[in-house]
């Protein structure tokens, strides 16, 4: 049986934006977060791996050392250990895909 998800049909994170637990495995963790126009996270770390995929949107971001520039299709990933916060800097939502990799 195909297991599926939309955004609408799962979890609401307690958060400070929208976010949505869309997949939970014992080996990952898959996050759907909308960052309003203007606003920012605060600096933070995981105790794990994650890997970013911007949906849609642009958006900066924010590393201890370093910043970056993520448009829609872009992928990258942070090591646990790394402070981050993303920034949107456009006019619309920044929509990303927050992939956790459990141990």
């Amino acid at each position: 049986m195909i297991k599926y998800s939309t955004p609408e049909s799962t979890e609401v994170i307690p958060y400070v934006f929208e976010a949505r637990r869309i997949w939970k495995t014992s080996g990952a963790e898959v996050i759907r977060l909308v960052i309003p126009p203007g606003k920012s996270q605060e600096m933070h770390d995981n105790p794990s791996d994650v890997i970013f995929y911007v949906l849609r949107g642009t958006g900066e971001l924010m590393l201890e050392n370093e910043s970056m520039q993520l448009d829609a299709e872009s992928c990258t990933e942070v090591k646990t250990g790394n402070k981050r916060a993303w920034r949107n800097n456009c006019t619309s939502d920044l929509i990303l895909l927050v992939i956790k990799v459990l141990d």
